[in-house]
């Protein structure tokens, strides 16, 4: 809704769209869209009074922030549940890429320059980048995935593929490419809708891909028969398609595309607070409860969390930037930021509660004494550490596992089974 009489827009509403939840905003969407794209294409003049002058005006569109389920749905793109996985701005099958995680050398490097550019190449490891030019991040394409005028590589008989970055360039191609490829029949279904997965395009722009390409692939096999029945049909198709020629074609390219900045990830990005609040901050949540579920402290811990009733005090007070809620049931919250927000602020204290609860000082100190240990303490430690020592009968055989593994490097800080995870891994982890 604009303004009325030019009223100055920072005392209004503007609604974008208006109904029923689920129902189609395509039309409203687009008549935005169109504003928008009709801005950034013209120059205004517009007259400034302290300067006394005309002054040229000329916008520019940096980004489009949007929660995750919205900015997929805005410009069609696939879940990241599906196949190919579809990070936002990459296109992979991730299960397949064993030397995509870094190895503990990289991980190391990246924590010690954190924030700087990455300008070594790991020969063992990707790093989490997904390059598409490196031949570590080679992956056998899915079966059904098209052989013919596409982008699979065949190396030892197998059908390769890399992973791509996918820009609104390569989308506006692919919907093209794969509408000919199976209007003329030299591709499946099958291969028409793994090509477009690679893609990434959602399963309702597939669909409407796939029914003009299945039109016109129709049409085109009846013109290769000749009887008389066949003729009769052939003239009512031609009917249907002077009358309506956009069903036999490729859907026009969705206006979301023609962003003038090509780069998905550029274009579209994911607002601060969720990747701060529910992102970082629920981690961080993630390994305490595994990590007190590891040491089965979960439960008195919910419960002395209740208990001290900080918590409940905390929230009576409705501070809007310290949300506090009970977490008797094992959660701050649902996916709000708010919560999360007032959970980031009350993470030291929480933290404490856990090393007060939870020290083993068998276990938690980084550089025990084994001499001191107890028999049923020593036997705790290397278990903890995955030994197989901890159940042999002599106390001499388990101190010498102890200090084998006391003189091993230490493990990966992000570690797999929080069972073997100390107080001090945890802090250094989340923090």
């Amino acid at each position: 809704m604009l303004p009325t009489n030019c009223g100055k827009s920072d005392q209004q509403s503007f609604v974008v769209t208006l109904g029923e939840k689920g129902l189609d905003h395509e039309e409203a969407k687009d008549i935005v869209l169109s504003d928008v794209l009709r801005l950034l294409s013209t120059v205004q003049y517009h007259f400034n009074p302290k300067v006394q002058c005309t002054i040229p005006i000329k916008c520019f569109l940096h980004t489009i922030l949007g929660d995750t389920p919205e900015r997929r749905a805005f410009i069609h793109y696939a879940a990241s549940s599906g196949l190919f996985s579809c990070w936002f701005g990459f296109s992979a099958i991730l299960s397949k890429l064993t030397t995509l995680p870094s190895c503990k050398q990289c991980f190391h490097h990246r924590r010690s320059n954190f924030g700087l550019p990455q300008f070594q190449r790991c020969r063992s490891c990707n790093d989490w980048e997904l390059d598409v030019n490196s031949n570590q991040t080679f992956f056998e394409a899915p079966v059904g995935y098209p052989l013919v005028e596409s982008d699979v590589m065949v190396s030892s008989g197998k059908k390769m593929l890399r992973p791509i970055k996918v820009t609104f360039e390569s989308m506006k191609g692919a919907l093209v490419h794969s509408f000919e490829m199976y209007a003329s029949s030299k591709w499946t279904k099958k291969n028409f809708e793994l090509y477009l997965s690679r893609n990434c395009f959602s399963g309702e722009l597939i669909s409407a891909i796939c029914c003009n390409a299945g039109r016109k692939r129709y049409m085109t096999k009846m013109l290769g028969r000749t009887n008389a029945g066949n003729q009769l049909e052939m003239n009512k198709l031609h009917e249907i398609k002077s009358n309506f020629p956009k069903l036999f074609d490729h859907p026009e390219v969705p206006l979301a595309w023609k962003n003038p900045c090509i780069d998905v990830t550029l274009a579209h990005s994911e607002t601060p607070m969720h990747l701060l609040f529910l992102g970082h901050c629920k981690d961080c949540l993630k390994f305490i409860i595994s990590f007190l579920k590891s040491r089965q402290q979960d439960t008195s811990f919910r419960t002395s969390l209740t208990s001290s009733g900080v918590l409940s005090t905390i929230g009576s007070w409705k501070l809007h930037w310290c949300a506090s809620l009970d977490f008797g049931n094992g959660t701050f919250g649902g996916f709000i930021s708010e919560n999360y927000l007032g959970t980031l602020r009350l993470l030291p204290w929480i933290i404490n509660l856990i090393s007060v609860m939870c020290y083993d000082d068998a276990f938690d100190n980084d550089a025990p004494n084994g001499e001191i240990l107890t028999t049923a303490q020593l036997r705790n430690w290397l278990k903890r550490r995955g030994s197989t020592a901890w159940n042999v009968e002599s106390r001499d055989l388990m101190m010498l596992s102890f200090y084998q593994i006391r003189e091993e490097i230490h493990e990966h800080p992000i570690i797999e089974s929080m069972r073997t995870c100390t107080i001090a891994q945890l802090l250094d982890l989340i923090r």
